[in-house]
């Protein structure tokens, strides 16, 4: 399965990030975090959101995402930024291997 693959360090972003790269309808720190929940929750199991905010902060300020901020909801981003999320989101993980298709699709390079 996915979740295995990301185990293991290997993630995989497709060329449609709209239709399943992306969660258009959630915020980008959502987005950013929803790959690995685990490291992400407290000790009951509840969404840690400070933890969820610094490490979106941190990707965005990384990868250069211009937005209003890390609560934007991504259907409202430039392709390009949306892309930057998406790939945010697959190096939250800290894989060992990250395969894109077609990263530069829809995108104004």
């Amino acid at each position: 399965t996915y979740s295995d693959a990301v185990r293991a360090g290997l993630v995989y972003l497709s060329e449609d990030r709209k239709a399943s790269g992306l969660f258009l309808d959630l915020s980008v720190a959502s987005n950013i975090s929803a790959l690995d929940l685990r490291k992400l929750t407290t000790p009951l199991g509840l969404l840690d959101r400070h933890a969820e905010a610094k490490q979106a902060t941190d990707l965005v300020e990384r990868h250069g995402v211009r937005m209003g901020g890390i609560e934007t909801q991504v259907s409202t981003l430039s392709g390009g930024n949306q892309q930057k999320v998406a790939i945010a989101r697959l190096l939250s993980v800290g894989p060992k291997v990250v395969i894109l298709d077609e990263p530069t699709r829809g995108v104004d390079v």
